[in-house]
């Protein structure tokens, strides 16, 4: 172990005379040194290098524009894509099978809309907010009551309901200023309504429904509704003229 040892700091010693003696010939002349780092040429990066390096340096950078650019492309893509519907009717009876006519009663309704966003086409669309009153607890329920609670609270374009006597007694009771609809903007709906929504395999409407324009005085979606309730109006008044 000593003679170990004792080889090891002979071989240190050996070294730092080396460098010593190297040391003194380079400051005299006599021995050449070597390049300087800044002297050492660099070989040209690749371009695959390049990308590498600056996607190393920049990571976090480019992190951040990519979630920038995804989320703006998802909202260009939602815009371009959605539907702009020209008017929404909420249908509101206590009848859970009658969303099944939903789409036929928006073929029977837009003929008596204007195309009021001006893009050329006359869209609508008929919100189902329906439930079965004795079984109001169901998934269907729960979902139908939500939708018809955003509509009441905060939907200031929709401004006509299909419903039906039940129906318009409930809305007018939980209405605490004046009632949801007045005797002159409910209108009962004839058998041309009732013959004209009725799809393929299902069975015939039964029971009374009626057309009814919401009352926006005093509401608290006055404000916001006020430039729909002429369009709304003149259409209540075209669904009520042929019926």
């Amino acid at each position: 172990m000593s003679n170990k040892k004792n080889s090891e700091t002979l071989s240190q010693r050996q070294k730092a005379q080396r460098d010593i003696i190297e040391l003194s010939l380079m400051k005299e002349g006599k021995m050449e040194t070597g390049p300087k780092p800044s002297e050492i040429e660099k070989k040209p990066e690749t371009i695959n290098e390049k990308i590498q390096n600056f996607f190393y340096h920049n990571k976090l950078r480019v992190a951040i524009i990519a979630v920038i650019v995804f989320a703006l492309g998802m909202g260009i893509y939602s815009s371009i894509t959605r539907v702009r519907y020209d008017a929404k009717v909420a249908l509101f009876c206590y009848d859970d099978t009658i969303g099944l006519y939903a789409t036929a009663m928006e073929e029977y309704l837009v003929k008596f809309y204007d195309d009021k966003n001006g893009d050329g086409k006359v869209k609508i669309t008929v919100v189902n907010c329906s439930y079965d009153k004795d079984d109001m607890r169901t998934n269907n329920g729960i979902t139908a009551m939500g939708k018809l609670q955003s509509i009441l609270g905060g939907e200031e374009d929709t401004l006509l309901y299909i419903v039906s006597k039940d129906t318009i007694d409930y809305l007018n009771s939980i209405s605490k200023n004046l009632p949801f609809f007045t005797e002159e903007n409910i209108h009962k709906l004839s058998d041309d309504f009732i013959n004209s929504v009725q799809p393929e395999g299902l069975k015939k409407l039964e029971g009374e429904y009626y057309i009814a324009l919401r009352t926006i005085s005093g509401s608290a979606i006055e404000k916001e509704a006020s430039e729909y309730y002429s369009f709304a109006k003149t259409t209540f008044e075209k669904i009520k003229e042929a019926n």
